[in-house]
Order: structure tokens, then sequence, then C-alpha cells
């Protein structure tokens, strides 16, 4: 019978368990240090390809644009163009005519077109 003096402790947890712990807290660590550098350069890494990807799919479309003998042709084209691609493709010509290839008709106010912050952008730099 124990005394009342002594109180009893439960037993130490082994130096195998502790080292084990401390080497799954630092590989642990290290995991999410590797992971939040990835994931913040992947994020710019895709950014960076979507938009290569999007400027080369314009180029491509410009270059098809370009070769349209006539505005049916190039409706016709755009529309192709619109599909192909899954977007939205709107013609702007420098004497003001804006076409949306959805409805084929111009957009009722070309003005408004070209003060959006995008054609301001692909007017000064070519991109937009």
């Amino acid at each position: 019978m124990p005394s009342q003096g002594t109180a009893k402790f439960p037993e130490r947890a082994s130096t195998q368990f502790w080292m084990m712990s401390t080497f799954a807290l630092f590989v642990g660590i290290a995991v999410v240090i590797v992971g939040l550098y990835a994931l913040v350069a992947l994020r710019d890494r895709l950014e960076e390809d979507a938009f290569d990807q999007l400027l080369d799919q314009a180029q491509r479309v410009e270059t098809q644009l370009e070769r349209a003998n006539d505005a049916n042709e190039l409706r016709r084209t755009a529309v192709q163009a619109s599909r192909i691609i899954g977007g939205r493709v709107t013609i702007a010509r420098a004497d003001s005519v804006v076409t949306d290839v959805e409805d084929g008709q111009p957009v009722s106010d070309p003005l408004v077109f070209f003060e959006v912050e995008e054609v301001q952008e692909a007017l000064a730099g070519g991109i937009g």
C-alpha cells in the first residue's frame, strides 16, 4: 500500500517516440515551406503561361483576319476563330467601325468601345 506522501507519476514516453516526433515535426515544416514556395512560384508561372497562350491565339486570329478579302469572309473567319478559341471576337477598324462577331452588327456606340481600358492598351502598345 503506497503511502499518502508519494504520488505515482505516469511513465515517461520513450526517447524513440520523442526522436520520431521531432523528426516528423521538422519534415512537416519543410513540406509546408516547399508547398508554399511552389504555390507562389507556380501561380506566377501559370499567369505568364495563360497570357502567352492568349497572345499566341490572338496573333493567329489576327493572321487569319488579315487574309480575308471582303467583309463576309472577314466575319466568317472571325466567327470560326471565336468558336475555336472559345472566346469573343470583336473586330475594330481604324475608321471606328466596330463589329461584334456574335450578332454581326456594328457595336451601338463605338466611342464607348474605344474608351475601354483593354482597347486603350491595345491601341497604345499593340496588346490589350
